[in-house]
């Protein structure tokens, strides 16, 4: 942001299929400059439309290959946990 090289544009709300379709705000951040270490110069997020969590992440190089991609259907927030969960013997 300091060299006035970050650039992320807002594409609408997107159904992603991945997602069972569930809509999501759609953001493109790219290109890169300088690129990431790994070559990453494209980097999509959804966000969960009700509600507002982070529930996929595509990122691509500059070429336009897939590197590695990210999508959480099943979150539950706030689950019930057991009392013990986070102990030893919840282990």
């Amino acid at each position: 942001q300091e060299r006035g090289e970050l650039h992320v544009r807002y594409e609408g709300v997107y159904k992603v299929p991945e997602l069972n379709n569930r809509p999501c705000y759609k953001f493109v951040r790219g290109p890169y400059v300088p690129l990431e270490e790994e070559g990453v110069n494209e980097l999509t997020l959804y966000i969960d439309q009700e509600t507002c969590l982070q529930l996929g992440s595509v990122l691509k190089d500059s070429q336009g290959e897939l590197i590695a991609s990210y999508f959480f259907a099943d979150i539950q927030v706030n689950p019930d946990f057991k009392k013990d969960q986070f102990t030893r013997r919840g282990l």
